[in-house]
């Protein structure tokens, strides 16, 4: 995994997270995030409601937030990317976040079809980053 230049306490490498759409799974990631909080730092979030947006900002007060994913991705430059958007986006956003230089957690379902699957390895090909989906049962 691609890190970035931060260092964490016991001198490893800090993980810059995150979050694509701030609803209500969106919570279960960032704790789990906080959790690593010695590897791992959410830096970012980006949703296209404004107001669930705001509302995840102020609960994490150390982020930053966008409306839009690309600005996100360009100022930002997350090692890696949590997409907790509805399922019809995940694909799409997983390819874009993966060719952003992005490893990319992704909410079930990954995609809605195998030509889907098939774009999205064919974005880890070109990034060297990994996609992998949250499977919890």
């Amino acid at each position: 995994m691609i890190v970035s230049e931060n260092h964490c306490r016991d001198g490893a490498l800090t993980i810059r997270a995150a979050i694509i759409g701030t609803g209500g799974i969106s919570t279960a990631h960032a704790k789990a995030l906080g959790d690593l909080d010695d590897r791992v730092q959410l830096v970012a979030a980006a949703d296209l409601d404004s107001k669930r947006l705001a509302e995840f900002g102020r609960q994490h007060d150390s982020i930053h937030t966008y409306k839009h994913v690309e600005e996100l991705l360009e100022s930002e430059r997350p090692d890696l990317v949590h997409i907790c958007t509805p399922s019809g986006t995940h694909a799409s956003l997983s390819i874009q976040a993966l060719l952003a230089g992005a490893w990319v957690l992704c909410e079930k379902p990954m995609s809605g079809s195998l030509a889907e699957l098939d774009q999205i390895e064919e974005a880890e090909r070109q990034s060297g980053c990994y996609c992998s989906s949250v499977f919890q049962l």
